[in-house]
């Protein structure tokens, strides 16, 4: 009886480790799938006051209409969380800015970090001229995030003429435009005074030609 047992347990054993193989794998987690990768691209750049430049737009901008000739570089992110160093939390994919104004290998003229969208740059201190501004991103832990395809930093890049203020035509001149204007319309109604005399001084010429004319009749 016992013989014939035998193979009745063990079959059983076998059974069991395979519930129990099949269970465990069941606990285990699925990982999470890969979140797209970020998006990034230079919006618009605007000196503060004065007008914007935009992809397709010639490349001039002004510097910016403050003390600091300001200028505002505006990014379009997409599958990318802006948030400041230390602050990231349980968001996947998440860190900073970093607007590099003149790049050169490590080094750059002016770097400015941000956790939003708009990354402002004071360049009082270059001045007008051709200028290269270049946006990357940093994870939370300040790496470069690097380009799903080509595996170097991702980045959006665009050079413009910098100009002094006005250099660019901009809008900010519609108001003056406006006033100075309004002045040959007024110019216009001084010029209807001398008609309005000159048609005074027809009806008193009319008026004494008729005086002169009662006068021979009588």
């Amino acid at each position: 009886m016992k013989n014939a047992l035998l193979p009745l347990a063990v079959g059983l054993g076998l059974f069991a480790a395979l519930v129990m193989t099949a269970c465990g794998d069941d606990d285990e987690s699925t990982p999470p799938a890969a979140p797209p990768p970020p998006v990034l691209s230079i919006a618009r750049v605007q000196g503060v006051g004065g007008p914007s430049w935009r992809p397709d737009d010639p490349g001039c901008v002004e510097l910016g209409h403050d003390a600091d000739q300001t200028v505002v570089v505006t990014l379009e992110l997409a599958n990318f969380t802006l948030r400041p160093p230390g602050t990231c939390g349980s968001a996947r994919v998440c860190g900073t800015a970093v607007l590099r104004v003149d790049p050169s290998g490590e080094a750059e003229a002016l770097r400015v970090q941000a956790a939003q969208s708009t990354i402002e740059a004071g360049l009082a201190t270059l001045g007008a001229g051709q200028h290269t501004f270049r946006v990357e991103l940093r994870d939370r832990n300040g790496e470069p995030v690097l380009d799903a395809e080509t595996k170097a930093p991702l980045f959006s890049e665009v050079a413009l003429e910098v100009k002094p203020v006005g250099g660019c035509g901009g809008g900010t001149d519609g108001g003056t435009d406006g006033g100075s204007d309004a002045s040959p319309d007024a110019d216009a109604s001084s010029d209807a005074s001398p008609d309005a005399d000159a048609e005074s001084d027809a009806s008193d010429a009319a008026d004494a030609t008729d005086a002169m004319d009662a006068d021979a009749g009588d």
